[in-house]
């Protein structure tokens, strides 16, 4: 079963129970039946639904119809919509006095759970290819450069030097990885409050610890995103933060991570960044 199909399965289990635990089908393009509370059904063509994928049009079966729809059963079936395309088909058993009044709030409740599933998988995609782009900038240089220039082209970012490599680590002990659970509510948060950039910046997770590449150049405004970046991390009271010198070129950002990786396992503070004097110093008198 696919994952597609697990998840139409366990809908549909669970909207039945608010329909009175009518029977509810799912059908794919196809018109195959892929999730049923009746689940000997999963993998028969169902005509109904056939219908509909063609004409785009809700199709009521009524008891006198069966005859013209084999492997049906009475009931309303109705296009499943994202994004203007049928994906599917959802169906819902009981003669028309009895699911009229509940076919189109089920199709409403189907087309929008569907719709968050698809903005999930979205998501989940977006973050592994950031993930794999950032794996490429911090141990792959320039030798793997067309690799980088294709990801930046799937996730429609264009890298910025200089570029800061920013770490962040668990300030308190014995958290047992819930900050791994918190990364992505942070990250979500310094996008509204445009402190990071997702057509510039690149972040994600490496080895339990999060590292983001700060890009923007030398401009007012990049330092302006830095100084706030620090501002909410200091706030938020659960990470320490270490601060790459400017990275001008591909193969410096695994220099810049070479960087951190050293400030990280040195006790400076909440904030450690080496474009402060008093940092940078510290660091080249502990590098010597």
């Amino acid at each position: 079963m696919s994952e597609f199909a697990k998840l139409a399965q366990d809908f549909v289990e669970a909207t039945s129970l608010l329909v009175g635990q009518r029977t509810i089908n799912i059908m794919d393009q196809k018109g195959i039946i892929i999730a049923s509370t009746e689940k000997h059904r999963i993998g028969d063509f169902h005509q109904g639904a056939a219908e509909v994928l063609e004409t785009g049009k809700p199709v009521l079966i009524k008891i006198e119809d069966l005859p013209r729809y084999p492997g049906t059963k009475e009931g309303y079936n109705m296009p499943i919509f994202l994004n203007d395309e049928i994906i599917g088909v959802v169906g819902i058993f009981g003669c028309e006095e009895e699911v009229q009044s509940i076919a189109n709030l089920l199709r409403v409740y189907v087309t929008q759970s569907f719709s968050q599933l698809q903005m999930t998988q979205k998501q989940n995609l977006e973050a592994e290819l950031r993930n794999q782009l950032l794996r490429l900038l911090l141990f792959g240089g320039s030798s793997q450069k067309e690799m980088i220039e294709n990801l930046c082209g799937m996730l429609n970012l264009q890298l910025d030097f200089p570029i800061r490599v920013i770490l962040l680590h668990e300030s308190a002990i014995g958290r047992h990885m819930k900050h791994l659970q918190d990364y992505s509510q942070l990250i979500q948060n310094l996008i509204w409050k445009n402190v990071l950039d997702r057509r510039r910046d690149v972040f994600g997770i490496q080895n339990a610890d999060y590292v983001i590449l700060l890009g923007g150049g030398e401009s007012p405004e990049m330092q302006k995103r830095l100084d706030k970046l620090l501002h909410e991390i200091e706030a938020e009271d659960v990470w320490n933060a270490a601060v790459s010198s400017p990275c001008r070129n591909l193969e410096e950002i695994s220099a810049g991570m070479r960087e951190v990786s050293v400030l990280r396992n040195r006790k400076g503070g909440t904030i450690q960044n080496l474009e402060e004097h008093s940092c940078r110093m510290q660091y080249l008198l502990g590098s010597m």
